[in-house]
């Protein structure tokens, strides 16, 4: 005999996959993303973080022959979360995955728990590569960042 639970469950997973009749759909939810940044602006994200965008240090996208855009750029920001001195972090653009996890506050000593965190990523960083490569004036870069919030 099965469990009335199992039952209910079965019933359950049918009932949401089937859409009630009309067709389902997995459905994600896009990371928001900042707004576009020049640099030296700043980002407040919520009462937790603030991130600025000190400058592009190194740029080495290029675009190849075929249209298709190589290399990477790194960005300096300058990021305040919670009760903690402010940090500066380089984030890449393309190589490997590149974020950098911050809490939002630091515990003091003997407390234990688990921080809100703030997950970020570069989304996008324009103007795109050129042909030869290199650095642009900062005035031209226009940066929008990727945060995720691990409560």
């Amino acid at each position: 005999m099965k469990s009335p639970l199992l039952v209910i469950v079965a019933s359950a997973l049918v009932f949401l996959v089937s859409g009630s009749g009309s067709s389902a759909r997995a459905t994600s939810v896009p990371v928001p993303s900042s707004p576009r940044l020049s640099v030296g602006d700043t980002w407040t994200y919520d009462s937790g973080l603030k991130i600025t965008f000190l400058q592009v240090i190194a740029d080495t996208r290029k675009v190849t022959t075929s249209g298709l855009e190589k290399g990477n750029a790194v960005i300096l920001l300058r990021l305040e979360a919670g009760n903690q001195e402010p940090k500066t972090v380089r984030l890449r653009t393309r190589l490997g995955r590149d974020f950098v996890v911050i809490a939002a506050n630091e515990f003091p000593e003997g407390v234990v728990g688990i921080p809100k965190s703030y997950v970020i990523r570069v989304a996008s960083l324009t103007p795109g590569g050129s042909k030869r490569g290199g650095l642009r004036p900062m005035r031209a870069y226009a940066l929008r960042l990727a945060v995720e919030v691990a409560l």
